[in-house]
């Protein structure tokens, strides 16, 4: 888990990993979840998709300007097996 400051709260944001039955994680085909938070208190109780394709969306970083606006990079492996740098540009209220 990663985390920036965005100016008015802080945003968090996390690889999640699938569940295959009762005892079992897929540690392939990974999505990336953002949350705003407040303190210990998320604000965004399920957490938002930042990255939830087919592809395995991996490896975070985030910069922020301290005025609302997050810079996610982030490593995303497609089926073919290459691996991509992507960015997504967030904006917190």
């Amino acid at each position: 888990m990663i985390g920036a400051w965005a100016g008015k709260h802080s945003l968090v944001i996390w690889q999640r990993h699938h569940l295959c039955g009762e005892k079992m994680t897929n540690f392939e085909n990974c999505d990336l979840i953002a949350a705003r938070v407040d303190g210990f208190k998320s604000l965004d109780r399920t957490g938002v998709p930042v990255a939830a394709t087919e592809a395995d969306e991996a490896k975070p970083a985030v910069a922020s300007d301290g005025a609302g606006t997050i810079l996610c990079v982030y490593e995303k492996r497609e089926k073919d097996g290459k691996a991509r740098v992507t960015g997504r540009i967030l904006r917190v209220q």
